[in-house]
């Protein structure tokens, strides 16, 4: 129910105006949110709701880390040599993170990514519903999978174990070295 909640308050209407059949039950969760399904303009969507008062959580735990931040920049002694500035370090590492919870960010990197690989056809990345998501919630195709440790789920769809952890392999190994 909190989670349904959380989808009305984000885009200002009825769960029931937008989506139809919203799960009750998480088909995930995780320490950052959890995801729902529904249906959306006649397609199965896959809901990823941030988690009640996570930026607020992130809020004081960074504050507190500010503070611890600030004070090595007057005590470290450096002597190792290295020059660094704790502050410096702190704000960039606050950046990222509040950057990761911000769905909109999420669907942009999904879009870029999508665009990135748009030419092998073995990569799927699942189409974001803008218009419909906030920086706390995420719209996407669902798209119906399993995970490639699965063996038994590999084995059993057919799918060429060898050929899978190339193109695994590959596709790691082009973000890293061309995206």
């Amino acid at each position: 129910e909190r989670a349904k909640g959380i989808v009305e308050a984000e885009l200002g209407r009825p769960l029931n105006m937008v989506f139809q059949d919203f799960s009750d039950a998480p088909l995930a969760a995780a320490s950052l949110g959890q995801v729902h399904t529904a249906m959306y303009k006649g397609k199965k969507v896959a809901i990823k709701v941030q988690r009640a008062g996570l930026k607020e959580l992130f809020d004081v735990d960074l504050k507190n880390l500010k503070k611890l931040a600030t004070l090595l920049d007057k005590f470290d002694p450096k002597s190792d040599g290295a020059d660094r500035e704790w502050a410096s370090i702190y704000d960039e590492s606050a950046k990222l993170l509040y950057k990761e919870i911000d769905y909109l960010n999420e669907a942009e990197n999904a879009d870029r990514f999508a665009a990135d690989f748009k030419e092998l056809e073995w990569v799927r990345v699942p189409t974001c519903y803008r218009e419909v998501s906030t920086p706390k919630v995420l719209v996407m195709e669902y798209v119906d999978s399993f995970k490639l440790t699965d063996i038994k789920a590999v084995e059993a769809v057919g799918l060429d174990r060898k050929l899978l952890a190339k193109r695994t392999a590959d596709s790691f190994l082009r973000q890293i070295v061309e995206t």
